[in-house]
């Protein structure tokens, strides 16, 4: 669990690892050289509630959550990993469905699970898949998460040590860190399980960075090109190419949604630079693999005010902001 600037909700985030009704677990906390007093909280509560599964590192540099979880992965003892964000918390049971599924697909090497999004309001809004589902090689794996049927988060799922240690998160990528570390730990994945349950809650914070920030067009780049260093030949399979223009769409979207939203003349520049980006034979190819995504692609080529009103909405409705 990476620690940076979450002093009001990383004890939270503790306590949901220590309810676990499978107890058989070792909690890695990295303070990231935070800022504000996170270490004080934590070091606070452990020494009122000492608790020897829990092991605390404090950096004295800022590397951020990609380096830090690279770093934490070379510290696993366990046969499975996790990730947590520490302004996120598990369900009671998370690690009790995860290893159940385990049970039921032996040869597994990583599970996935639904979430939760909980709204600065106090509500939640489940996220799970409508039905169980169960992978037997990688290139279906690739696709499919390419195509935005496997979630792109890390925290969702559980891995197999021995299968993921070596794949570690890309350093430097200033955005989208999560969706580009999962990609990397999946190249070698041939199976894998999603499971309905939703054991993770995800929390809207509206001026967070994937919520609050406006990323320059350079970050959204950098962010394609590791997705690209990651899959290296795979790019010639014509199934892996074709998801991957729908990958390659959401996040170029996902930049100008942002810049749409939050406005302003450098904003204006990024959803110049982004509708450049999104070239009409990518487009098309989006649009075979994924309908949606090239629909939304070929709206902000076309018309960003268009699809400035789309997202707008969207954004009310799945998300509450």
């Amino acid at each position: 669990m990476p620690v940076y600037n979450t002093a009001d909700t990383v004890i939270e985030a503790i306590r949901s690892v220590q309810a676990q009704t499978d107890p058989d677990f070792e909690l890695l906390i990295i303070i990231d050289a935070s800022p504000d007093n996170s270490q004080q909280v934590i070091e606070e509560y452990l020494h009122a509630n000492p608790d020897p599964r829990v092991k605390v590192y404090a950096e004295t540099i800022n590397r951020g959550s990609s380096e830090v979880r690279n770093y934490a992965m070379d510290l696993i003892r366990g046969r499975w990993f996790a990730f947590l964000d520490s302004d996120d918390f598990y369900r009671s049971d998370y690690l009790e469905k995860m290893h159940a599924a385990v049970e039921r697909y032996p040869q597994v090497q990583v599970v996935a699970a639904g979430h939760s999004m909980l709204y600065p309001d106090g509500s939640e809004r489940d996220r799970s898949p409508q039905n169980e589902k169960y992978y037997g090689d990688n290139e279906q794996i690739l696709v499919d998460y390419l195509n935005d049927q496997i979630t792109p988060f890390t925290w969702d799922k559980i891995y197999r040590t021995d299968v993921c240690r070596g794949y570690h998160y890309p350093q430097n990528v200033q955005r989208g860190d999560d969706g580009v570390g999962s990609l990397s730990l999946l190249t070698n994945v041939s199976q894998m399980a999603i499971i309905r349950e939703s054991l993770y809650v995800y929390r809207v914070n509206a001026s967070g960075l994937t919520w609050g920030s406006l990323p320059p067009v350079t970050n959204t780049e950098d962010h394609i090109g590791h997705l690209e260093r990651i899959l290296g030949d795979r790019l010639h399979n014509p199934r892996i190419a074709s998801a991957f223009n729908v990958a390659r769409a959401m996040v170029i979207l996902l930049n100008a949604q942002q810049a749409l939203l939050i406005g302003g003349t450098q904003a204006q520049a990024i959803v110049r630079r982004c509708r450049q980006m999104l070239e009409w034979k990518q487009i098309i190819g989006a649009l075979q693999s994924n309908r949606m995504v090239g629909a939304a692609a070929a709206l902000l080529k076309m018309s960003p005010a268009a699809y400035k009103a789309f997202y707008s909405a969207y954004a009310r409705k799945q998300y509450g902001l």
